[in-house]
């Protein structure tokens, strides 16, 4: 039961508070709305919104997701309204009308737009992108259409895209003219981006496009490409066209498909050519492989006068013998002797580039003049800045102090004893202070100090994995870093206590994917202690 002084007070909480402010946004949605369309021309509509109207007879799986990409091709884009009424930033531009009007968008400041206004020519592109992008999406037939719904100057775009029906992949035939690279490719078939009952797009055939590239590359094909490779398809379901010699029952069936919601199928021919390239079925191999950690210019490829080390069948040569030869060797992929992959290729760059210590990688594969289908090897790295020294100073306020100084030095070495290790070294210090206000003479004597703290830590990143186990046991390229790190960190608060936190950790830290990175401490300590503390505590 509420009682009739609680509902007065309801009620003039609502009079007094929501009220004015329902007035308000009255107010200013009829002030900028009519000074939205203020500097019009006669045959002039301000695009106030864009909606896309999906049709379809039979489920669209991702429905969401296609009218989220046809609402981005949908030109032009409406004003930005704050809070869905208020176009302010349109407004601001308004009031400054005379001076931005004719400057180019470039001149426009961000916080001011231009009126979105209906043309016709952009409407027109806007269909043919829909409409392709809709084909693209495996529905062939898809039709679009405009609407436009004028009021009060403002233009409401409503696009119908009536989808038709998409097609379920059948069947894939695969066509090839050697039966070598036929071997390869169908050995990796169970990876297919075509598998039967999928909805067939576009996409679909580029993404496979590229495996099937990837594939050969992997295998020594290194100028196999995508020209290679053609697609047809097939949208006739010859299913329902059975019947032989029955041209009424094979109708009867073509009716009846399209008319239930069962999605037609598709076959789709995979053919595999040697194409113009005369050269794309020939299998590479790595040759010389030759490194330069400190590359300055093609003329060390002939400088004499560089320092030469070897350590396998892969050549070094340095202007500054700076990091550790074998360090880089072990992030090296490309082996002499070994079939061609563009995995290994890929591999190389990318492990070189996770050691930190170079600002550009560039691996160059040309063909050997000596020995045929064998392809020379040349990898400049070129030195990234060694040392980083960063000063950071940072002034800060709490619930328990007034006035908080914090000063903090990082240092980091990224090419610790040649090995490429990480070294980073991090020290830190600061104070807070309380405001007394009872307190005498001039505003500074009146902090007093409540806290100081400082800290010193250190970490070493090796790029190797340190155990007294085999290191066998990971993959090569995925070979953990072992980082070691320490620190002790002083927190002493006045009058009450002084703790000392000192830890130290042992860790692994490995990238299994793009997305997917592992880590793993087998050894971490850490201590504290209170040497000193008093029975009255800064806390209840």
């Amino acid at each position: 039961m509420q009682l009739p002084g609680y509902m007065s007070n309801s009620l003039f909480d609502i009079r007094n508070r929501v009220l004015p402010a329902l007035l308000v946004v009255l107010v200013l949605s009829l002030v900028t709305g009519c000074h939205s369309t203020r500097y019009l021309a006669g045959n002039q509509y301000l695009v106030r919104k864009n909606k896309i109207i999906l049709k379809s007879d039979k489920i669209i799986t991702n429905r969401g997701e296609i009218k989220d990409n046809l609402a981005r091709m949908a030109t032009p884009k409406p004003n930005s309204y704050f809070m869905g009424i208020f176009p302010i930033k349109l407004t601001q531009y308004n009031r400054k009308y005379e001076r931005y009007h004719d400057k180019p968008d470039s001149l426009i400041p961000k916080g001011k737009e231009r009126p979105a206004l209906v043309d016709s020519g952009l409407l027109v592109k806007s269909l043919q992108n829909m409409k392709t992008y809709m084909f693209n999406q495996g529905f062939f037939y898809a039709k679009v259409q405009d609407t436009i719904i004028y009021r009060k100057r403002k233009a409401y775009i409503h696009y119908t895209v009536s989808a038709g029906s998409n097609y379920l992949i059948n069947r894939v035939n695969y066509s090839f003219d050697d039966s070598t690279i036929a071997g390869i490719i169908r050995k990796e078939s169970d990876a297919t981006m075509l598998k039967k009952g999928t909805e067939f797009t576009y996409s679909l055939l580029e993404d496979e496009r590229s495996r099937i590239v990837d594939v050969a590359g992997n295998k020594g094909y290194r100028r196999f490409s995508q020209d290679n490779i053609t697609f047809q398809i097939d949208t006739i379901d010859k299913a329902l066209f059975r019947v032989a010699g029955s041209p009424f029952e094979n109708a009867v069936n073509f009716i009846a498909q399209t008319k239930s919601n069962k999605k037609t199928t598709i076959d789709i021919d995979v053919t595999i050519r040697r194409s113009d390239d005369t050269l794309a079925y020939h299998k590479y191999t790595v040759g010389k492989v030759v490194v330069y950690p400190d590359f300055k210019s093609v003329a060390d490829r002939t400088d004499t006068s560089m320092i030469k080390k070897k350590i396998g069948d892969v050549d070094f040569r340095y202007h500054n013998y700076y990091v550790h030869d074998n360090v880089l060797e072990k992030h090296i992929f490309l082996n002499q002797g070994s079939v061609y992959s563009k995995a290994d290729e890929d591999k190389t760059a990318t492990k070189l580039g996770e050691l930190g210590i170079f600002q550009s990688i560039r691996v160059q594969l040309r063909e050997s003049k000596v020995l045929k289908n064998t392809l020379d090897c040349d990898i400049y790295l070129n030195r990234t800045k060694k040392l980083d020294f960063t000063p950071n100073y940072e002034v800060s306020s709490g619930s328990t102090y007034a006035l908080g100084n914090s000063l903090s030095l990082n240092y980091r070495n990224k090419n610790f004893l040649k090995g490429a290790n990480l070294l980073t070294i991090s020290l830190s210090g600061g104070v807070e202070l309380q405001y007394n206000q009872g307190g005498t003479g001039n505003v500074y004597n009146r902090f007093d100090l409540y806290t100081e703290y400082y800290g010193l830590n250190a970490n070493l990143d090796f790029p190797k994995f340190l155990a007294p186990i085999a290191s066998s046991l990971f993959d090569n390229s995925n070979v953990p870093h072992t980082i070691i790190g320490g620190g002790e960190n002083v927190l002493y608060r006045v009058d009450y206590f002084t703790l000392i936190n000192s830890s130290a950790s042992f860790s692994y830290s490995w990238r299994q994917s793009a997305t997917k990175t592992w880590g793993l401490s087998p050894a971490f300590i850490n201590v504290i202690q209170v040497p000193k503390k008093s029975l009255q505590l800064p806390f209840p």
